[in-house]
């Protein structure tokens, strides 16, 4: 464990420092009146702090700030200070009841959490209709597709072969990226958005580093549900969830989840290839949900297919395919690594997927016209 993080070992919380009341104002501020009972202590002779009371379940804990920290006051870190967001989901979590836990903390996109946005349409074979997970399931070489779906992505093939790499170098960055967190003493993973089975699954991998990791599968496609629980739910440290994306605060309060996820913990969330299907402010406001839940030494992994350096045809075939089944955006690279912000990125970086640790270099006859990004970013803190 890096020394720099280790845990205080006396009894009481750290002394107050010069910033201490503004950082409990700034949480205050953050948190949500209408579910927390707010009262900021100070006084001669007492250490400042925030107690802070659930008004759905009537638990209170006191709150401090000291060396650039948010404390408990047994003198566990919370949250550094500069990211209240994720203090107040942690207050939350600890506060409040599972249909509060994350929608309590984060007033400013609470609307958009918990919005109903209806659910996306997935049109199964009895429609004839493609599907966005057996369209990739079928650039993978998968045996899960029908007619529909091949018509699709082989309209997008006859014009960009270089899709099926592109696919499947994503597929690549992810193992790649499970291996990697798993090699930090990560042992829960979360992978939204999954899509259909493809061996070598993220709870395969990561169980090759460690026998005891457990990984949640969530994705709201029936079809997808379906393979899931039949091919991945396999025993003990499997979950499959039932979950919308631009609506993370059901997924993150979901029983069976949180029966299997120690939210306490570091985990690791992944989002490969799944944001370019929301629109800019939903996928902006889901990276942000999990993130600010996930505990000091999580990690993010996250690929998304991005405009900068993507043929603007080829993103019009994209979304004449899936015109059916779901919205295609294109965030600039920009954009994308903006979604990093806050968390400490993995070398190399931001990156086109092949490009990120390779096991072996990826050569390319002819430069690609589609491009997916994506990174590893750890969240600042104590690692275990």
């Amino acid at each position: 464990m890096d020394d720099s993080h280790t845990q205080p070992t006396h009894a009481s919380p750290p002394a107050a420092s010069g910033s201490t009341l503004r950082a409990l104002e700034n949480l205050a501020a953050t948190l949500d009146p209408r579910d927390f009972v707010i009262t900021l202590v100070t006084g001669e002779g007492r250490r400042a702090c925030l107690t802070v009371t659930s008004r759905h379940t009537a638990k209170g804990e006191d709150v401090y700030a000291a060396h650039g920290w948010y404390w408990w006051s047994w003198a566990e870190r919370i949250a550094l200070t500069d990211d209240a967001h994720g203090a107040a989901a942690k207050i939350a979590l600890a506060l409040s009841g599972p249909d509060q836990m994350v929608t309590a903390a984060l007033p400013s996109t609470s609307a958009a959490l918990t919005a109903d946005h209806g659910q996306t349409p997935h049109l199964g074979p009895e429609s004839g209709g493609p599907n966005i997970a057996r369209i990739y399931d079928y650039w993978l070489d998968g045996k899960d597709h029908f007619a529909a779906d091949r018509d699709a992505a082989d309209d997008v093939l006859a014009e960009f072969p270089e899709v099926t790499q592109v696919a499947r170098a994503n597929r690549a960055f992810v193992a790649r990226a499970v291996r990697h967190v798993a090699a930090q003493g990560v042992t829960q993973f979360i992978d939204v958005g999954v899509g259909l089975p493809t061996s070598p699954n993220v709870h395969e991998i990561a169980r090759h580093a460690n026998p005891a990791a457990c990984t949640a599968y969530v994705d709201n496609d029936p079809v997808v549900l379906a393979h899931a629980r039949a091919l991945l739910a396999d025993g003990p440290g499997v979950a499959v969830v039932a979950g919308d994306l631009r609506r993370p605060a059901p997924i993150l309060a979901d029983a069976t989840l949180r029966a299997l996820i120690d939210f306490r913990r570091p985990i690791c969330v992944l989002l490969a290839s799944v944001l370019h299907f929301l629109d800019l402010a939903e996928a902006s406001t889901a990276v942000a949900a999990f993130t600010a839940f996930m505990a000091p030494g999580s990690y993010l992994v996250l690929s998304c297919g991005t405009s900068t350096g993507t043929d603007p045809a080829l993103i019009k075939r994209l979304r004449a395919a899936y015109a059916s089944t779901a919205p295609i955006s294109d965030p600039t690279a920009h954009q994308v690594a903006d979604w990093f912000t806050g968390l400490d990125l993995e070398p190399p970086g931001v990156m086109a997927v092949w490009d990120w640790r390779p096991d072996e270099p990826w050569c390319w006859l002819t430069p690609p016209a589609a491009r997916i990004i994506g990174g590893v970013a750890r969240k600042p803190g104590s690692r275990m």
